[in-house]
């Protein structure tokens, strides 16, 4: 998985960044990230945001910081989900990711659930996405439904 971490710092060279909320806030997803970031503040590994990573998202300047981390590789398709949990100046963000070869994707997310940026990797570099129409919502679904998922299952043990 480190390796994976690393290819994404090399992919940002070749990001694409959205700032300003790119989705509306949504209280379905509100909910759903308040039971992630729940999950995440209690089993969380300690780790470290990338400070590539933290840059682009407008988090801060290009240092690591510390942040509380759930990540899975689904063994079936290869991808990576996963939510890290950073504090900024006594603020607590979320940042979810999917990474495939080829293309990752990271959101910022506020406690509204609302989109707030949004991170494209891929090999050349690619369109902003519509701010009214992320094409890529339905990952940021398919990852909190995974994340869900293993969040269910380490419950039941």
């Amino acid at each position: 998985m480190r390796a994976i971490f690393g290819a994404m710092l090399v992919l940002l060279l070749m990001a694409t960044a959205i700032h300003a909320q790119v989705a509306p806030t949504d209280p379905e997803r509100a909910a759903r990230l308040a039971a992630l970031v729940e999950w995440t503040r209690g089993d969380g590994d300690n780790s470290r945001l990338q400070g590539g990573v933290v840059h682009v998202l407008g988090l801060g300047p290009r240092e690591d910081i510390p942040s509380k981390r759930e990540a899975y590789r689904d063994e079936k398709t290869n991808i990576i989900y996963g939510i890290n949990l950073v504090t900024i100046d006594g603020h607590e963000t979320s940042v979810l990711y999917h990474i495939i070869p080829g293309e990752s994707v990271i959101w910022r997310m506020d406690n509204g659930g609302g989109i707030d940026a949004v991170v494209v990797f891929h090999p050349p570099p690619a369109p902003f996405p519509s701010p009214t129409n992320d094409p890529h919502l339905s990952l940021l679904n398919q990852t909190m439904a995974y994340l869900e998922s293993e969040m269910q299952k380490g419950a039941q043990h």
